[in-house]
């Protein structure tokens, strides 16, 4: 992310509400300053006319949320200069998110991931991964921050490069913060054709990925050592071991706190940035997930979403 100048914190009054005002405070932080919105969305409930005239509006629970997002307001450390505001909006909460991210020309969406509480208001992590005009960062409950180690997958992508950035840039204000590239590589169905076996054949694509490492690091101006490398051959039977089970394994194997990629790709390790991978890391991740998309090439995405009924 270049920047990170406007933050909407969509909350589910749930526990995972502190984790996620505290993570997001600390992404704040690697920015500078953020105008930074507290908001929740209900879904609106249409009632029979001789209901809504005898029960009303519930007002006490419109004043229970603006308690809930004031105190979350207080949780966090926000740095110096930041602007924290709250928003309550009643009516189709997926859709008003979406509306109120292109509203704001949000540059960032955090959302409680693997809360059954987010389920319920209908913000399913899932969904608003696909329909999100800018950066997501969706954190379980209890996620600690500030983070001592940053996991990124990357495949030599544009967008990997730009998640390479973002977690340098996170890393900054993490004092002693370990930074970890994952590339994950396998071999190709027909490599018996090359008439070398399987090992030998994933050794050579290894090297190579090697190579594209040491370029990757001179292009963005990265320290040879500023990153930790790690290679990881994806098993022959893809069936039983998925792309994301090997990032998610690579995330214990080096006890990260945060998983930062990008939200497109190319070659195999799209099947990450683009699908159903993306959303299982997402879903069934410990750690916080924060997935870097560009802005301007989801305007087209937000417009359809807006115009459909979900």
């Amino acid at each position: 992310m270049d920047s990170l100048d406007n933050v909407i914190v969509a909350t589910s009054l749930g526990s995972g509400d502190t984790a996620l005002v505290q993570n997001v405070a600390q992404l704040v932080k690697a920015y500078g300053s953020a105008r930074v919105t507290l908001a929740h969305f209900r879904r609106e409930v249409d009632l029979p006319e001789e209901m809504a005239n005898k029960y009303g509006r519930d007002d006490s629970a419109e004043q229970r949320i603006s308690q809930h997002l004031e105190a979350l307001r207080e949780a966090a450390a926000w740095p110096d200069g930041t602007k924290v505001e709250t928003v309550i909006r009643r009516g189709r909460p997926r859709h008003d998110l979406i509306a109120l991210a292109d509203e704001l020309s949000a540059d960032l969406i955090g959302i409680s991931s693997g809360d059954k509480t987010v389920t319920r208001w209908g913000l399913s992590i899932d969904q608003i991964a696909h329909a999100a005009p800018c950066s997501l960062l969706g954190v379980p409950s209890h996620a600690p921050a500030p983070y001592r180690t940053i996991l990124v997958p990357i495949d030599f992508s544009e967008h990997a490069a730009d998640a390479l950035r973002t977690a340098r840039r996170l890393a900054s204000a993490c004092p002693d913060c370990r930074l970890i590239a994952q590339h994950v590589y396998e071999v190709p169905l027909g490599y018996y054709h090359a008439g070398v076996d399987f090992d030998e054949f994933a050794n050579s694509v290894r090297q190579h990925a090697e190579k594209r490492w040491h370029d990757t690091v001179a292009e963005l101006g990265l320290m040879p050592d500023e990153f930790v490398a790690r290679f990881d051959l994806l098993p022959r039977d893809h069936n039983e071991v998925t792309l994301t089970d090997m990032i998610l394994d690579a995330a214990g194997d080096v006890g990260a706190d945060l998983i930062v990629c990008g939200a497109r790709g190319q070659t195999t390790v799209a099947r990450f940035f683009l699908g159903s991978t993306s959303e299982g890391v997402l879903r069934e991740a410990k750690t916080p997930v924060l997935c870097v998309k560009r802005k301007s090439e989801h305007v087209g995405l937000l417009k359809s979403f807006l115009r459909d009924e979900w």
